[in-house]
């Protein structure tokens, strides 16, 4: 996430209050990784541009129960203006 690591646990620079643990920043699907879709969504919500809210739209329903929560308190922390929060 950009600002550091302390005990398996990864944060953002802007605000230290969300982490994540480091096995659940990423997953491996048909061997290839990626970062989790709830953490991408996060990055492009300080400023979104119109393909970062498309994304969103289209991405944000198929969220899993806790991934959507992390997300809507992760978005609530770091950009309390956003919308997003409120269409999760």
């Amino acid at each position: 996430m950009g600002g550091g690591a302390c005990l398996r646990q990864l944060y953002p620079r802007r605000d230290r209050r969300i982490s994540r643990v480091i096995d659940a920043f990423g997953a491996l699907r048909d061997g290839v990784p990626f970062v989790r879709p709830e953490i991408v969504l996060l990055f492009k919500s300080k400023a979104p541009r119109y393909k970062d809210s498309r994304d969103f739209a289209r991405v944000a329903p198929l969220l899993e129960p806790p991934a959507r929560e992390w997300l809507r308190a992760a978005l609530r922390m770091a950009h309390a203006a956003s919308p997003w929060p409120g269409l999760l």
